[in-house]
């Protein structure tokens, strides 16, 4: 069987930090990495995240991008405890491994709610969130519009919605209905769809509030 049926268990058992490290550098995208390569990159190294056996290194946010961001973990946050819900929303980063099976992608969404906590070891999420936001940055455009889109809709994500400040405009991709699409501008509420919309978000309060 080959590496791309490896379950969780077995992931788990495998002994990572006896693997060793791969030089991280210029030569990162010489080979085609997998997670365990990841997880043993130096713990000073630049944030990057793993797609297709593929580093992508992350430049740093802009102040318009984590405002946004922490904004929306507090809203998503603040919702659930006052429905004391199940689910518990992250801000990157943290790791995620949208599709278990896949060890070639490990990535780091900007906001995710998670609801089934089983997916949590501790570590970082194994499996697909039900919700992931990602905010559009100059550095990330191609990749969170094609490449992350693309894995996201293949790894059973429910909704994916994509945050563009510069264009004032949100895309939310609805995976569990039928891939339904919609583009809201910021003065627009937007719905949650895993909630049903009772959750609503707007970003031009958001904004109005930096």
């Amino acid at each position: 069987m080959g590496e791309k049926t490896e379950n969780k268990k077995d992931r788990d058992n495998r002994d990572l930090a006896g693997e060793p490290a791969p030089e991280y550098g210029t030569e990162k995208k010489a080979r085609k990495y997998t997670i365990y390569d990841y997880f043993n990159f130096p713990e000073d190294s630049e944030r990057c995240e793993l797609i297709d056996g593929v580093i992508y290194e992350m430049a740093s946010p802009t102040l318009h991008h984590q405002w946004v961001l922490t904004q929306l973990g507090s809203l998503f946050s603040d919702f659930i405890d006052a429905h004391k819900g199940d689910c518990r929303a992250f801000v990157a980063p943290l790791d995620v491994t949208p599709d278990p099976a896949d060890i070639y992608t490990i990535v780091q969404p900007d906001v995710m709610i998670i609801c089934d906590r089983s997916l949590l070891d501790g570590r970082y999420c194994d499996g697909a969130p039900d919700l992931v936001v990602e905010i559009l940055s100059p550095s990330t455009r191609h990749k969170d519009m094609t490449i992350k889109l693309a894995k996201y809709a293949a790894s059973r994500v429910k909704e994916y919605w994509i945050v563009d400040i510069a264009k004032e405009r949100v895309i939310v991709y609805d995976f569990a209905h039928d891939d339904k699409i919609s583009i809201y501008g910021f003065d627009n509420d937007v719905p949650v769809g895993i909630w049903n919309g009772a959750c609503k978000v707007n970003f031009r309060q958001i904004m109005d509030r930096l």
